[in-house]
């Protein structure tokens, strides 16, 4: 393990500006209903659930939003205690020297 890790480039991932959770919401209901009414066959179905397992996986990959988090702040904390033991090593020897 390196101090100076480099990150590996990242792909790209468009994510939408506008969202609209009451459209989202009425696709829902319309959605239930053509189940209930035998109007939506199985594919569309498949569909459906395979867009919501992508968004949560999403999250769980190494790459994930959480995951990059946590690598900051483990790099932060690495820069920190780097330059506190520097500092210290540098105030040992002055106070060393100087008396």
């Amino acid at each position: 393990m390196s101090f100076f890790k480099q990150r590996k480039p990242r792909k790209f991932d468009h994510q939408p500006i506008y969202y609209d959770a009451q459209k989202e919401a009425r696709q829902e209901r319309l959605q239930k209903a053509k189940i209930e009414l035998g109007l939506m066959d199985e594919k569309e179905l498949k569909k459906d659930y395979e867009k919501v397992i992508r968004g949560s996986f999403r999250e769980a990959v190494p790459g994930g939003s959480r995951t990059k988090r946590k690598q900051d702040s483990n790099k932060t904390m690495r820069i920190l205690v780097v330059l506190f033991i520097i500092i210290l090593v540098v105030y040992f020897l002055a106070s060393r020297y100087a008396g």
